[in-house]
């Protein structure tokens, strides 16, 4: 077990030593952070929640035959990679065996942990212990297994990443080489593929790899810079610190991964979560449409620069009004009334910034974010916001952030966009959780499809919600699309 730290609250300000430990963290905004515990986070203005037809585009009306194209000249170009975040841990799907193991889903684990894809690996990791995980299932020792289950080395303990999810004959694969075999199949070359992983998992990863033999050349990984985290407060908003009396610093939330993304290499990047990967055969029913996202990033891409092209030439009101139209109908930009030289400017200007092709599904009441506009200081805009910012009466609409979206973040004059330079700085997240069974105000970077692409031109597409096969519990792995097809 870890050990409990008790939190040592300080007093509110900083000390030489606070101020030493922050430069070496290599930590800049703490003033920022300061300010922001002291007089919160700013609302965001919500309008509404997307719909089909109201900031969401239907897959059919899609110029398909450009998004083909598309496709095969950025996989031929090599201007594609996939960007993974997986720095969760696997305790999370095991979450609601340690809340409570009488519960519903608890009951349902142990009666059905033997069909899980990771029951074999499973049971060779009690084997080596000297246990038998089916003896004990059958005398109902639950908490003996949970023991075991959660050992520092055991499978609670493993990231998201290296835990068993699918079954292969008498082997299995991991949510990491199913993602590795994903970036092989997608096309007909082989793509780069970037993991972002905690440091702790460096070298257990490194064997891992090594121990499977796994191609590494065209797959690299990263971790949060330690410049980005965050600090803490206890609720009477005071510091916390661990029993050296050094300030806490936690993990700054995903939004703190825009710095890892910024730093690949090509022009567009598909970001996906770890966890959202099904079996081989599933995932080849429904690849078409994450192809069809990368054409549509590359349609337009190469729109964007047709348009801006036409700018340079020419200042007609049908030049005009023709890149109106097709700002709006994709990045449901509202069309600026001035004269002709004042929307040239404005067209330009937010023609110059990155974008994103993000897909949504329908919602199944799933926890999580969603597709809405927002009130921007250019007008209304097209946001990705989780059910934490909005407030109180907000409908969370019908719609569901999948996370799977291809970012299109170089910049056609050359190099890349400061990527820094389209984050919504007000969107920040104040939270609360428990540390140690203790309540704590935890502060958050905005989130990495939220505030810190806020000022990307977005463009929302529907998909359907098939395709969309999360494992937030390790009960998901039970259902149809992560079991072994049966000919």
């Amino acid at each position: 077990m870890a050990k409990v730290i008790p939190l040592v609250r300080s007093r509110k300000t900083w000390n030489p030593r606070d101020l030493a430990w922050l430069k070496s963290q290599g930590i800049e905004d703490s003033d920022r952070q300061q300010e922001l515990f002291a007089k919160g986070v700013d609302s965001l203005q919500v309008l509404r929640p997307c719909d089909l037809g109201d900031g969401i585009l239907k897959w059919d009306a899609l110029p398909h035959g450009a998004m083909e194209r598309g496709f095969q000249t950025v996989v031929r170009q090599k201007k594609l990679s996939f960007f993974i975040p997986a720095s969760g841990a696997a305790t999370r799907l095991f979450g609601f065996l340690e809340k409570d193991q009488h519960s519903a889903q608890a009951k349902r684990f142990f009666k059905e942990v033997l069909k899980l894809p990771l029951a074999a690996s499973l049971k060779a990791h009690f084997k080596a212990k000297g246990f038998s995980l089916e003896t004990w299932l059958k005398e109902k020792e639950y908490k003996k297994i949970l023991e075991v289950l959660f050992q520092e080395e055991g499978y609670g303990r493993l990231p998201k990443a290296m835990l068993p999810f699918h079954q292969e004959g008498s082997s299995f694969l991991t949510a990491l080489e199913e993602h590795l075999r994903e970036s092989e199949d997608f096309a007909s070359v082989r793509l780069p593929i970037h993991f972002t992983m905690e440091p702790r998992y460096s070298e257990r990863l490194q064997s891992f790899m090594e121990d499977k033999s796994l191609d590494s050349s065209l797959v690299t990984f990263s971790y949060q810079e330690s410049s980005t985290q965050t600090l803490a407060q206890g609720d009477d908003g005071v510091w916390l610190r661990d029993e050296s009396g050094q300030l806490m610093l936690r993990p700054g939330g995903h939004g703190a991964l825009l710095v890892n993304l910024a730093r690949l290499s090509t022009p567009f990047v598909y970001l996906r979560n770890i966890d959202n990967i099904s079996q081989a055969w599933h995932r080849q029913k429904y690849r078409h449409y994450r192809q069809g996202l990368v054409g549509l990033a590359a349609y337009l891409w190469n729109k964007n620069q047709e348009i801006l092209k036409s700018l340079d030439a020419d200042l007609s009101a049908k030049t005009l009004d023709q890149a109106w139209l097709y700002m709006k109908n994709f990045f449901g930009v509202t069309p600026l009334k001035a004269s002709a030289l004042a929307q040239a400017q404005a067209l330009r200007k937010r023609l110059r910034r990155p974008f994103r092709v993000a897909a949504m599904v329908k919602s199944k009441g799933q926890v999580g974010g969603g597709p809405f506009w927002v009130k921007c200081s250019e007008g209304p805009c097209l946001q990705i916001l989780e059910a934490t910012e909005l407030k109180p009466g907000i409908s969370h609409g019908a719609y569901f952030n999948p996370v799977e979206i291809v970012a299109a973040i170089a910049n056609p004059q050359g190099g890349a966009w400061n990527l820094q330079d389209f984050v919504d700085e007000k969107s920040w997240i104040l939270g609360k959780k428990y540390h140690e069974g203790r309540p704590v105000r935890t502060l958050e970077r905005p989130g990495l499809w939220n505030g810190s692409m806020a000022y990307w031109n977005t463009c929302f597409v529907e998909i359907p919600a098939a395709s969309f096969t999360p494992v937030k519990t390790a009960l998901d792995l039970l259902k149809v699309e992560h079991q072994a097809k049966v000919s």
